[in-house]
């Protein structure tokens, strides 16, 4: 499904939710967006042409070993054929090896590469490109200031812990609508809600069990019992056996599509992440694979969680059987 529809304003699409796996929190437990998915962003709604970033100022801070870079992003506006500018500044810190006193001439380099990502980034934003970053709408669950709530998150939705290392971000519940039309995965404000005031956490003291047990977690048989339980998004992933009946395609989010049917003969259209996009690209029409996800029957979506999908048997490719 193509993410940006014809009929949306510039403004809009540009402002979008990326998808899940694009957000990221930091080590200091921020949430942040790739520079890698800005550009992509503008290269899908301007156009490869119709956007250029200059630094324009770059400050060496020797004593706080900081570099601050001011970068101007001009976008062309193709209706009035003009073009509209937006400055900010980007900073990063020079990194110091262990036992050295000063940085070294790469560091300094990653430091400028680093800033002018920065800038790059604030630019964006000022045009609605990650807004939602810079404005707090996003938050995250760390690991760094609230241990036994990051676990249980962890467990409740079968996340990896290497994938999440830093943190769990939580989307508002205004991104559900645009999610679900695009058979994405998220985890919202309503669901850790329900997780810690209504399901498996405990409300008193806001944590939550380490463990938690829900109504469809603990079941790893692949029947077709489990195919059936509505969206089971607010929910550890729920295990599917399916055959694949299209080839598998990269969208434009970097992740992977394909249709298969459930052992209940139910079609539907399974969105595999990114991480595992180019493995899913050797199922043919025919292929059992066996998986674990969340099912939005209303959508038809099965959203796959990550490292979560093994082939059980391999069907011929037909152009070479």
């Amino acid at each position: 499904m193509n993410k940006f529809q014809s009929s949306q304003s510039l403004s809009d699409q540009l402002n979008q939710p990326f998808s899940y796996d694009e957000y990221g929190v930091n080590y200091e437990g921020q949430v942040y967006i790739s520079a890698q998915s800005v550009v992509e962003r503008l290269n899908e709604v301007l156009g490869v042409l119709n956007w250029e970033l200059e630094p324009l100022t770059i400050d060496i801070n020797q004593d706080l070993k900081s570099v601050s870079i001011l970068a101007e992003l001009r976008i062309f506006d193709v209706d009035r054929e003009r073009w509209v500018t937006r400055r900010q500044y980007g900073n990063d810190t020079m990194t110091i090896k262990r036992d050295e006193t000063e940085p070294t001439g790469q560091a300094f380099e990653d430091a400028k590469k680093s800033a002018l990502t920065d800038a790059l980034k604030k630019c964006a934003s000022w045009i609605g490109v990650a807004s939602d970053v810079y404005s707090s709408r996003l938050s995250a669950i760390t690991r760094k200031k609230n241990e036994p709530a990051y676990t249980t998150v962890l467990n409740h939705f079968g996340l990896n812990r290497q994938d999440y290392d830093n943190g769990v971000v939580v989307l508002p519940d205004s991104y559900k609508g645009y999610y679900e039309e695009n058979g994405w995965f998220g985890i919202f404000q309503s669901d850790i809600t329900e997780l810690f005031y209504n399901g498996a956490g405990n409300s008193t003291s806001g944590f939550g069990d380490s463990n938690p047990s829900s109504g469809n977690q603990g079941n790893s048989s692949f029947s077709s019992s489990n195919q059936s339980g509505g969206n089971s998004r607010k929910n550890s992933p729920t295990p599917f056996r399916v055959m694949v009946k299209s080839k598998p395609v990269i969208q434009q989010d970097g992740t992977a599509k394909f249709e298969a049917m459930l052992e209940n003969s139910t079609s539907v259209n399974v969105i595999v992440p990114r991480e595992k996009a180019s493995f899913s690209l050797t199922f043919n029409p025919g292929t059992v694979i066996k998986l674990k996800g969340w099912l939005n029957e209303t959508t038809g979506f099965l959203r796959v969680g990550k490292a979560n999908i093994e082939v059980e048997s391999k069907a011929a490719d037909p152009q070479t059987a």
